[in-house]
């Protein structure tokens, strides 16, 4: 039985209802859940959970489904300075699927520095779903919020 089933039906249902490429933003502390919810999301998009890790070391981590759409997954807590973003060749990215990111909030004031990227990246709205760290589902915030 998947851990978060109770609010997967209400961010695949956001995810359908997107005119561009949705992005999504994840909150929590350390153990909340945020890696966790990463593949079971992507597993129910149709990627092979046996690919999807924590890319809390590399940074980005990209994943194909049998469709050759890509998902983009992020952790930006390593990340000290806006410009590390530029470094990651997002621009090179295409058939986006979905993008995921961890610790999120130098990720925000990069796309509101770099413009040009928030439009190479089709981020129009995103799903903020931050996750308490005692697990209790009934805590979870999601809210969506434009750019």
């Amino acid at each position: 039985m998947s851990y978060f089933k109770s609010i997967l039906p209400q961010v695949l249902s956001w995810i359908e209802e997107q005119k561009t490429h949705p992005w999504i933003l994840l909150r929590g502390d350390l153990g909340a859940g945020k890696t966790t919810f990463t593949k079971e999301l992507l597993t129910e998009l149709g990627f092979d959970t046996q690919q999807i890790q924590s890319p809390t070391f590399l940074k980005l981590l990209s994943y194909k489904n049998s469709k050759s759409e890509l998902a983009l997954h992020m952790d930006a807590y390593r990340i000290e300075e806006e410009k590390e973003f530029l470094r990651l060749g997002l621009e090179d990215y295409d058939q986006i699927k979905i993008g995921l990111v961890e610790w999120p909030d130098l990720f925000i004031s990069f796309l509101k520095t770099y413009p040009a990227f928030r439009e190479t990246l089709e981020v129009e709205k995103v799903l903020e779903i931050t996750l308490p760290s005692d697990h209790d589902l009934s805590k979870v915030l999601i809210r969506e919020f434009l750019f």
